[in-house]
């Protein structure tokens, strides 16, 4: 009997949250540092020379959980997202392009 209470103790010791177990089964990305920007690359041209070089509040990219910060075009198809706060730990983010898609497997950071 003493031996059943400790496996049982040891087993429901090794359990993951469920927070754990939902960003297990969700995250599908890579893993980021807190402090990185994060680069977007389009397949085509999404804005005009005018927009670009210039850091922006407009929030073209919307993630979730929120993430303060500035973006800048720094070519017609390439969008730099600088955050104003590190990126939270152990958090899975999303990110919403508005009408667009965000560009699958064209995200760059370091």
């Amino acid at each position: 009997m003493p031996l059943l209470l400790v496996l049982l103790a040891a087993s429901s010791c090794s359990k993951k949250s469920a927070k754990e177990q939902a960003a297990q089964t969700t995250a599908d990305g890579d893993e980021i540092d807190p402090y990185a920007n994060l680069v977007f690359t389009f397949d085509d041209a999404v804005v005009d020379a005018g927009q670009i070089n210039r850091w922006d509040t407009t929030q073209f990219v919307k993630f979730s959980p929120a993430v303060p910060g500035k973006f800048k075009w720094t070519s017609a198809r390439e969008l730099t997202f600088s955050p104003m706060t590190p990126f939270q730990p152990s958090t899975v983010f999303k990110a919403d392009c508005g009408l667009r898609p965000c560009p699958a497997g064209s995200r760059s950071w370091p």
